[in-house]
């Protein structure tokens, strides 16, 4: 929207400093942007950039641009919801009524419909966030009441339910792969500086699940503690990760269902986000890594076809922006983020 992305003018002169006289525009600047991603996030941030006249007939040679904020606090602001930050009363109720009433009169106070199935002694679930999600997003998505979230709907058909408990700023921890040359040279690996972090709090909570289902108090008795994996997005190649150290995997883990995982590298064409994570995972456990009892399910979605004409913001052209990073290939089928 028009209201989402703003540059402001806040000052601008001509000067000629250093050797040569050369000319030199300063301008500074605000830049506000909504930023086209399922989280919202908004950059809000101060800047000038200085603008050389060295070229002929006084034309600009060159330029050079600097932030106010550094690239951590940028980073911040990337990773961070801006729609669950402080807003007014009006756009909270405005929101709220384009709100989806997932059943009907549940806006009305109506209570959720009974579920035609639930399940008996059904494996604990662990829930992996994906990429710059935070556990809240499958607890209260976007604000909105636990009864619509994807722990509740699970819950009512009677499954235990754990997400690893990430929160929006702790992807700012990524940034500790800066410290791998392997990051740098594009052959990271999953259990490396950048993610390991993560797994380390997936197996701390698969290890509680496990623990809470085979301990003593109302779950004894249960038939197998060992745990489901979700995991969304990101989280789906995560999880495959932490099973790569086999037997504690065998002897805490079912198996695993992605949703909406992207698990192939991009191609040798296309700037690999992971600096070469997914392709070492890839490796090390290709596709169905472990062998039956273990089990992989994948859910993918072909709702939303990317489309470069598209009018920028629509989900058409958010989702062919986003599949060309992740596929080099942005007019296909997927979710709207991952093809």
């Amino acid at each position: 929207p028009a209201g989402g992305r703003k540059v402001t003018l806040k000052a601008i002169a001509l000067d000629r400093p250093g050797p040569g006289n050369v000319p030199v525009i300063e301008a500074e600047w605000n830049m506000l942007g909504d930023i086209a991603l399922p989280w919202g996030p908004r950059l809000d941030l101060d800047g000038r950039t200085r603008f050389i006249l060295d070229g002929e007939g006084g034309r600009i040679s060159s330029y050079d641009e600097a932030w106010a904020i550094t690239p951590t606090a940028a980073l911040l602001q990337l990773v961070t919801p801006y729609r669950a930050e402080a807003a007014s009363a009006a756009a909270a109720a405005s929101t709220a009524a384009k709100l989806p009433e997932h059943w009907p009169g549940r806006t009305s106070g109506a209570a959720p419909p009974v579920p035609k199935v639930v399940l008996r002694d059904a494996p604990p679930f662990v829930v992996l966030p994906g990429f710059g999600n935070a556990a809240t997003d499958y607890v209260e998505p976007l604000g909105q009441p636990a009864e619509v979230g994807f722990a509740s709907v699970l819950r009512r058909r009677g499954i235990e339910v754990e997400v690893v408990p990430i929160a929006r700023s702790d992807w700012l921890k990524v940034l500790r792969g800066a410290l791998d040359p392997a990051f740098w040279g594009g052959t990271a690996q999953p259990d490396g500086p950048a993610f390991r972090w993560y797994l380390e709090a997936a197996r701390r909570t698969v290890e509680s699940a496990v623990a809470r289902r085979a301990g003593p108090g109302p779950q004894l008795g249960r038939s197998d503690p060992r745990v489901l994996l979700v995991g969304h997005s990101a989280g789906g190649w995560l999880a495959r990760a932490l099973c790569l150290d086999e037997a504690w995997a065998r002897e805490h883990v079912r198996g695993i269902v992605t949703l909406g995982a992207p698990h192939a590298a991009p191609p040798p064409q296309v700037p690999d986000q992971t600096r070469g994570t997914v392709a070492g995972l890839n490796a090390r456990a290709p596709a169905a890594y472990l062998p039956p009892p273990f089990f992989y399910v994948t859910v993918a979605s072909g709702r939303i076809r990317g489309d470069a004409d598209a009018p920028r913001g629509s989900a058409a052209r958010t989702a062919f922006d986003s599949y060309q990073m992740v596929s080099g290939e942005g007019a296909v089928a997927g979710d709207g983020i991952v093809p």
